[in-house]
C-alpha cells in the first residue's frame, strides 16, 4: 500500500511542476509582450509642454499634438479648449514665447 501512495505522490508532484511551469511560463511571456508592444506605442505624438496651476485644483495646460499647440483650461470637473497654436520655429514665436493668436487680431495700443 505504501507503494502506490508513494507511486501516488510523485505523480501528483510531477503534475504539479508541470501546472506551475506552465503559470511561470504565461506571466512571463505575458509580460515581455506587453513591454514590447508598450515600446512600439512609445513613439506618441502627444506631449504635455508645461502646466500652470492658477488656483486649488485650476490650471492652464500646454500640449503639443501633431506639430499644433493646445491651450487648456483644466479643472476638477472639465477640459476646455482655449486656443490652438502652431508650434514655434514652424509658424512663428520662440520656444520660450509662442506666437498668440491676440497679437494677430490686435494692432494698436487701444488693445
Amino acid at each position: 500500500m505504501t507503494t502506490e501512495f508513494m507511486d501516488a505522490a510523485i505523480d501528483m508532484l510531477g503534475v504539479l511542476t508541470v501546472i506551475l511551469a506552465m503559470i511561470i511560463g504565461v506571466v512571463l511571456f505575458l509580460k515581455y509582450y506587453r513591454f514590447q508592444n508598450f515600446a512600439r506605442t512609445k513613439t506618441s505624438h502627444l506631449r504635455l509642454v508645461n502646466m500652470l496651476p492658477l488656483a486649488p485644483k485650476k490650471s492652464l495646460a500646454l500640449v503639443e499634438i501633431h506639430n499644433r499647440w493646445l491651450v487648456l483650461a483644466v479643472t476638477q470637473d472639465a477640459v476646455t479648449l482655449i486656443t490652438v497654436l502652431d508650434r514655434p520655429g514652424e509658424g512663428g514665436g520662440t520656444a520660450d514665447e509662442p506666437k498668440s493668436p491676440i497679437d494677430e487680431s490686435c494692432s494698436g495700443a487701444g488693445c
